[in-house]
């Protein structure tokens, strides 16, 4: 069987996920930073669908999974660096919290496949920065905030805080 397979009708919402990503980054070098914050929040509905529509359909499976982490990297993890590159200005700071955000994203990603717990977190999800970044933008975050933003969510990612999934999640 070839990888195509393995695909599910869930599996189109996180390659979903993951072309919103790429557009978010596509749009943040073009400077159309709303359309970019959009499509982020975007990802972020399309990668909340893929787990509930393969849990109902009990599609449920490692590539799946697999699919969705890759998927919340780009969208979660280098859109928003993309996003903040594209839009702050590029000083050392800056630049060292963009990188410490991805490094910190990809670990965050990485740890979640190899826990076997599936019914705690360790670390805030990357996902939960298809909130946030979008939501600093609507709400017009000034450009000194912006780095603090990225290092904060990075720790958080990372953070050995471990807290219940949610329901909803399950």
């Amino acid at each position: 069987m070839t990888f195509l397979g393995h695909l599910k009708p869930a599996d189109a919402f996180s390659l979903g996920s993951a072309a919103l990503g790429c557009a978010a980054v596509f749009l943040a070098i073009r400077g159309a930073f709303a359309w970019a914050a959009s499509a982020i929040l975007a990802a972020g509905v399309f990668d909340m669908l893929d787990g509930k529509i393969a849990r109902l359909t009990g599609s449920a499976n490692d590539f799946g999974r697999e699919l969705d982490s890759l998927a919340d990297v780009i969208s979660f993890g280098m859109a928003p660096v993309v996003f903040g590159f594209s839009l702050i200005p590029l000083r050392p700071l800056n630049l060292a919290a963009l990188g410490f955000y991805l490094i910190c994203g990809v670990l965050r990603v990485a740890n979640y496949n190899v826990s076997t717990d599936r019914t705690m977190y360790q670390g805030m999800p990357i996902t939960i920065n298809a909130v946030i970044f979008p939501g600093a933008w609507f709400f017009k975050a000034p450009d000194f905030l912006w780095c603090w933003i990225f290092f904060i969510s990075a720790a958080m990612m990372i953070a050995p805080i471990r807290f219940r999934k949610p329901a909803l999640m399950k």
